[in-house]
């Protein structure tokens, strides 16, 4: 162990307890991770990372919607999301990409022409944090599942956050806020994985999937690591 390590050593994101540097989550930490992930919908009876339940707001352009866990802030899962959004973070987004990874195999048939892309982030918000989390969600997801990543959408206005809003206000707000981009190569039949952080009521993932429909796509698979 380096004199730095003495010093400084490793918390959780989590629990801000001590962890090894090479662990994302301490011990505990990942083993209530785990837990999450297997806990069943109380819909389909499935676990979580194999839940197919379409949200409220579910838009017929969409194939299927999955996702990792359960979003809560206060669960380890939650916590490495909002981490994710605060700043950079490498290995947080690598190990969640990862879960991701395996979620989509799990979850659909990959096809030979399968390619990703993602719900972009505010500018304003990317300019305050330094990040886009879907974006380094999504291009991690794209080494871990050899896909390609695409930039295909554009948001283009700085309003009202989406949690602020009530049901009936996200679908409206998504569609005025997000569009298709100018040039984002050929989409033509083709599947799209749409990557976000979090799925709440599915308008703004229903919203950017009517959007790549439009502009050619086939199949598309919405894929979070949590769900509300």
């Amino acid at each position: 162990m380096s004199l730095l390590e003495l010093l400084f050593p490793p918390k959780c994101p989590a629990c801000k307890m001590r962890k090894a540097k090479e662990q994302v989550l301490c011990r505990s930490c990942l083993s209530e991770y785990e837990k999450e992930k297997n806990r069943l919908c109380p819909s389909c009876k499935n676990k979580r990372s194999r839940c197919h339940c379409r949200p409220r707001q579910a838009s017929s352009a969409v194939f299927a919607y999955l996702s990792v866990f359960r979003y809560r802030e206060n669960t380890p899962g939650g916590r490495l999301i909002l981490k994710i959004k605060d700043q950079k973070q490498e290995q947080i987004t690598e190990f969640l990409a990862e879960d991701l990874c395996k979620t989509l195999q799990n979850g659909c048939i990959l096809k030979s022409d399968a390619l990703i892309t993602y719900v972009p982030r505010a500018q304003r918000s990317v300019l305050e944090s330094g990040t886009d989390q879907a974006k380094a969600l999504a291009l991690a997801l794209g080494k871990q599942c050899t896909l390609p990543v695409v930039n295909c959408l554009v948001h283009d206005k700085d309003g009202r956050e989406q949690k602020s809003l009530s049901s009936k206000e996200r679908h409206a707000h998504a569609q005025s806020v997000y569009h298709l981009r100018e040039v984002c190569g050929d989409l033509g039949g083709k599947q799209v994985i749409l990557v976000d952080d979090i799925v709440t009521s599915g308008a703004t993932l229903s919203a950017c999937a009517e959007l790549l429909r439009k502009g050619g796509a086939g199949q598309i698979i919405c894929l979070c690591a949590g769900r509300r």
